[in-house]
């Protein structure tokens, strides 16, 4: 098999990934969101052309890591790191406005 399961495993990762965090998503402009998705699969397939299906390593541990880090701060500033309540208090934190 060839590039085809990065690729399948790339489409997992992204349709997981942006059905469950969207509510931490939604003051973040969508150009942001592709843009890092872009990123994330343009080095993934980088890396497949020198270490071959050890590429899908990269992803999982951005994952890993980005999963730690979400857990960590929500904990931090008092916000539920699966529900994102209260609201307020995420728009805060990321900068967006907040319209009651």
């Amino acid at each position: 098999m060839g590039i085809e399961l990065e690729l399948g495993a790339l489409l997992l990762i992204q349709l997981t990934a942006s059905s469950l965090f969207t509510k931490f998503e939604v003051g973040t402009a969508a150009w942001k969101r592709i843009l890092k998705w872009l990123i994330l699969d343009g080095i993934t397939l980088l890396l497949f052309i020198w270490i071959s299906h050890w590429a899908l390593l990269f992803p999982l541990l951005i994952i890993v890591l980005g999963t730690s880090v979400h857990f960590i701060i929500c904990k931090k500033y008092g916000i539920d790191s699966i529900h994102a309540t209260p609201r307020k208090k995420l728009y805060e934190l990321r900068g967006w406005k907040w319209d009651e």
